[in-house]
């Protein structure tokens, strides 16, 4: 190596030495923690010093007590890197991958609640690796979204719930105390809601299909907006998708 281009490989190191410092002294991570208590989980993750709004660093998310729902990582906002979302009963994995500037990339894992391999897909090739009992007629029919409109689509899992069942229960119950009074103690009644999941588990749309009274069904659905996004998206033709499913409440 000659001498000049030494010192230029010198001074360029020295720089970005010196960048990287200034930046990291100017955007020191600080710990965050967000609890709930109905449904009850916490969350813990770094945000920027500089913009406490924008995460960057570890995320971790779980019930109680440390009962361990999602792990991942954040970078300026967006996730990155390996993430992990973990079944709440048997506490196997449910979708595992790795994230690049928000986007899923590379091969991801998905699984059935039971924790059995549901399905490999490559998101940077767009193709499937392993898909089980694709094309199986007996698998359930769920409305899929394609373009504008939504289909029933045979689909190699179905959207669900990620989270303590008893507590949701609680949770929604909750806000009809008083009217539960009032309901007949012979009468047996089943509220159910209709809604979307999009392939990251985020609901929208949330509607009653079959109530109980207007302002019963009001009090309920403006509770069960507030679930938090534990939801796990369908599979349909090697991966995650938009669909419309149907969750129903017995009312006691």
């Amino acid at each position: 190596m000659n001498l000049a281009f030494y010192l230029k490989l010198t001074v360029f190191c020295f720089s970005c030495f010196c960048v990287k410092d200034s930046y990291s002294q100017n955007n020191a991570s600080l710990l965050k923690t967000i609890q709930k208590e109905n449904p009850a989980y916490k969350e813990e993750f770094f945000v920027l010093k500089s913009d406490t709004s924008i995460k960057s660093g570890s995320y971790i998310k779980y019930a109680f007590p440390k009962q361990l729902i999602t792990s991942g990582f954040y970078k300026s906002g967006k996730k990155d890197s390996a993430w992990i979302d973990y079944n709440r009963e048997t506490n196997s994995p449910i979708n595992k991958g790795v994230y690049f500037n928000g986007q899923k990339k590379g091969v991801w894992e998905y699984y059935y609640p039971s924790g059995e391999l549901a399905l490999k897909f490559d998101h940077s090739l767009v193709r499937t690796i392993f898909c089980k009992n694709c094309g199986d007629t007996s698998t359930k029919k769920v409305l899929v979204l394609k373009d504008t409109s939504f289909y029933y689509q045979i689909v190699q899992r179905e959207a669900f719930f990620n989270g303590d069942s008893k507590q949701l229960k609680v949770f929604l119950l909750k806000s009809i105390e008083n009217e539960l009074k009032k309901l007949p103690k012979t009468q047996k009644n089943t509220v159910t809601f209709k809604l979307i999941i999009d392939a990251d588990g985020r609901a929208s749309k949330q509607t009653i299909i079959s109530g109980l009274n207007q302002e019963t069904d009001y009090k309920l659905l403006m509770q069960f907006k507030l679930i938090p996004d534990e939801w796990v998206s369908s599979l349909f033709q090697g991966k995650p998708v938009v669909s419309k499913i149907n969750f129903d409440l017995e009312i006691p």
